[in-house]
């Protein structure tokens, strides 16, 4: 028992080049687990913004044919159109309603 408590509390007056190389490479190994959760999270954001895009795109168009009137007589086919969004440069809105 005496020998466990003069190691444990035993004269060291510094810290030796061991102990710190055992820190520093347990510091590098939470880094590079911060750093590739990071990486991780920037790709998530990154798709959930083209998804929330789409969705509201997809949800404009789809409310401005509900608030289009009926019109009787009219052809019930459609050709597709190729819109740019203004709202969102880069992505484009293309309508096709088959008969």
């Amino acid at each position: 028992m005496d020998k466990v408590r003069k190691i444990c509390t035993g004269n060291s007056k510094g810290i030796s080049a061991i102990e710190v190389i055992i820190a520093l490479a347990i510091l590098g190994i939470v880094a590079v687990a911060f750093l590739g959760g990071l990486a991780t999270a920037l790709n998530a954001t990154s798709i959930a913004d083209e998804r929330s895009v789409a969705q509201s795109l997809a949800q404009s168009q789809m409310e401005y044919v509900k608030n289009c009137e009926y019109q009787a007589g009219a052809s019930p086919s459609y050709e597709q159109a190729d819109v740019p969004s203004p709202d969102h440069p880069g992505y484009t809105i293309s309508v096709d309603a088959p008969p």
